[in-house]
């Protein structure tokens, strides 16, 4: 099973950058998640690991990374089971890890077939996204307040970042500040498919009629 994790500070688009990867594959056995959303759904259903999780649920949401990362690793390898078991899972896009220097050494230990994409954002480029996307939605999320975007933001720069470097070749900085037709194309050169995956990727996304084509224009503000 192979693997692509997006890591960054909250805000920075790693989930939208791999929703737009998942429909370009189109494929049942690529699976996608968001780390927060697994988290989330222990919670929910109240499993032994979600009874845990739930104690950091407002540091989570203040922004702060949760110091509980073999418990976070757990739950994304049970979820990925869970999900293998229900299909024939062959990629993981997993948005929000690693969070931290130990998830960093967890990823790397456990799981060879590994490409990681950095997203990294200046602050006032997370504030601009955030206030654009809360005005189109109308709604303001309580783990994006000023203050929980600053701490994420630090926390990110001071503790993800230089985890990073066990990586090695495996892990790809890109620019927020970049289009998203830049950044999509340079996350599908840094992951570990077959060249042909590769090329028919590029080629979906370089197709004027395709609808994740189309979605990147109005994202990149494109009038089509």
């Amino acid at each position: 099973m192979t693997y692509t994790l997006a890591t960054g500070t909250r805000a920075c688009s790693k989930t939208t950058l791999l929703s737009l990867l998942h429909r370009l594959f189109h494929n049942g056995a690529v699976i996608m998640a968001d780390t927060s959303d697994i988290i989330n759904l222990h919670i929910k259903r109240k499993t032994p690991i979600g009874v845990q999780l739930e104690e950091f649920n407002e540091q989570k949401k203040s922004g702060k990374i949760l110091p509980c990362d073999e418990l976070v690793f757990e739950a994304i390898k049970q979820w990925v089971h869970a999900k293998s078991e229900l299909q024939n899972v062959l990629h993981v896009l997993l948005a929000g890890s690693p969070r931290s220097p130990k998830q960093c050494k967890l990823w790397k230990e456990h799981t060879p077939n590994l490409r990681v994409i950095n997203i990294h954002a200046e602050p006032h480029e997370i504030e601009a996204s955030v206030i654009h996307r809360q005005k189109i939605t109308q709604a303001i999320r309580p783990d994006e307040s000023p203050e929980s975007l600053r701490n994420a933001w630090q926390d990110y720069k001071n503790l993800v970042v230089p985890g990073l470097k066990v990586f090695n070749g495996q892990a790809k900085t890109i620019l927020r500040s970049q289009p998203m037709r830049v950044r999509l194309k340079e996350t599908i050169d840094h992951i570990d498919v077959p060249e042909n995956v590769r090329y028919r990727l590029h080629q979906r996304l370089d197709t004027p009629n395709h609808p994740v084509s189309m979605d990147v224009d109005k994202l990149d503000g494109v009038t089509v």
